[in-house]
């Protein structure tokens, strides 16, 4: 009776908490190399659009995301690409690191991987839009058209 809420409402306060700093701060991406900085806010950025984009195609679809090949697809590229830029990141943030006790400028490299970044950048941003401005209905009428065709 002097605790009618139990552990519930500080559970609820942490995930509000969670929830409100996950919409306003993007996470935390860690380097070393200072030339790396605006590269690490790059993908800090995607990172947090990717993970509003998800929430929001959960909160519409709910259960029957199950059954939404076509933004699944999308998502899973975008996972793909952001998991890629974070391995090239983390190794080129290594590189430059033992490039400067080696003497090499490492500029190629990071030439490189930024022209990478740049387009995977283009690439989430596109799958990402097309979550929600697209032609998976006529593509799925059409193909369904080709398929009573070839019957």
């Amino acid at each position: 009776l002097t605790n009618p809420f139990g552990g519930r409402l500080n559970r609820i306060t942490r995930f509000a908490g969670r929830r409100f700093s996950s919409m306003l701060l993007s996470p935390t991406v860690p380097i070393r190399s200072p030339l790396l900085e605006r590269d690490a806010e790059n993908l800090s950025r995607a990172l947090k659009r990717f993970g509003v984009s998800v929430e929001r195609l959960l909160a519409k679809y709910r259960e029957e995301i199950v059954d939404r090949q076509y933004q699944l697809g999308r998502i899973a590229d975008c996972a793909i690409e952001l998991y890629l830029n974070a391995c090239i990141l983390r190794r080129l943030d290594a590189l430059l690191e033992d490039s400067a006790s080696n003497g090499i400028d490492g500029q190629r490299e990071l030439a490189v991987a930024r022209y990478w970044l740049a387009t995977s950048y283009r690439r989430i941003d596109g799958n990402l839009k097309s979550l929600w401005d697209n032609d998976d209905e006529a593509t799925t009428a059409v193909a369904d058209a080709a398929l009573q065709i070839s019957k």
